[in-house]
């Protein structure tokens, strides 16, 4: 088998393993993680971070639980992206259960960390959480920190939590 293939072979393996936390786990936490007061503590730590009015991508979303907490913190605008359709799906109804006492604007979309399809300089703040451990090779993990830096404006935050 080429490495090709088998690079092929852990995406969809790690694609398969998201798909099934997405529907095992639905809107709760553990369809990130099951340690919820670790979870805690990582949005605790993050919010810390953050500013009114910052402008902010959560990379790797997974179903919005932590970035909910984000919005309800601090009054920002926050993008979620998780590339797994699922995960979005549960996202978008944990927002439309929590939309009213969000004191941030938040919205949900399918995305790639490898090619953000978002400007050059959008963003005060990049959040990502345990996405680049999901890349299978040093390539492709260099490869999602450039487009975070990208799209970071200068002298923003890049937040990571592997």
């Amino acid at each position: 088998m080429t490495p090709l293939n088998e690079t092929r072979m852990d995406q969809d393996a790690i694609r398969s393993y998201w798909v099934q936390q997405a529907r095992a786990h639905g809107r709760s936490h553990a369809a990130s993680w099951s340690d919820l007061r670790v979870i805690e503590l990582e949005v605790a730590e993050i919010a810390r971070r953050l500013t009114e009015g910052d402008r902010v991508l959560d990379v790797g979303c997974a179903n919005g639980f932590s970035s909910l907490q984000l919005a309800r913190a601090h009054a920002i605008v926050l993008r979620g992206l998780d590339f797994v359709p699922e995960m979005i799906k549960n996202a978008r109804a944990n927002l439309n259960a929590v939309r009213s006492v969000l004191r941030g604007d938040v919205i949900f979309e399918v995305g790639d960390i490898l090619s953000l399809e978002e400007a050059d300089g959008a963003y005060d703040k990049v959040i990502v959480t345990r996405v680049l451990i999901n890349l299978e090779s040093w390539d492709r993990q260099v490869r999602a920190l450039g487009e975070c830096a990208r799209v970071l404006r200068s002298g923003g935050t890049l937040m990571l939590s592997e």
